[in-house]
């Protein structure tokens, strides 16, 4: 009879530790997808084609037309030039990004800025949270970014 109990118990705990992770959901704005997880919901920020939020992370996304620059590569300076920025880094092709710190209000934020090539516009995106998770958000938001699509 215990091992009957502690089977049923351990099916329950993986079927409630399965069930408690947010499943992969894919938002859509103008001119931009991206897929996220369910914690994630749409909120409204002027100017910004796209924004969404979860407890501990902002995503914003915005596209202009690309008279006016010669290439992303000058897009992406331009964009990030009034910022202390790491190093703009090109990923396999897809994207240019670079991580930066800014303060609100006193409140210091952790961006990682993306800048990646439409047919017609060049899109700027930011993922956003408290500076001091930035560093272990790093490669879940580089996760992120590689499911962005862009018209």
């Amino acid at each position: 009879m215990k091992k009957i109990l502690g089977f049923f118990a351990m099916i329950l705990a993986v079927f409630c530790l399965g069930s408690c992770s947010p499943k992969s959901k894919t938002f859509t704005g103008e001119g931009i997808s991206i897929t996220l997880n369910s914690s994630f919901s749409e909120i409204d920020v002027i100017n910004w084609h796209i924004a969404l939020q979860s407890t501990e992370t902002i995503f914003m996304g915005s596209g202009t037309s690309k008279s006016g620059y010669s290439s992303l590569a000058s897009f992406a300076n331009d964009l990030s030039s009034s910022t202390t920025h790491t190093e703009i880094t090109e990923r396999e092709g897809k994207y240019l990004y670079c991580y930066y710190t800014l303060s609100v209000e006193g409140i210091e934020f952790g961006y990682m800025f993306i800048a990646k090539e439409g047919a017609f516009k060049y899109y700027a995106m930011n993922f956003c949270c408290k500076s001091k998770n930035l560093e272990k958000n790093k490669s879940q938001y580089l996760k992120w970014a590689d499911t962005i699509v862009v018209e």
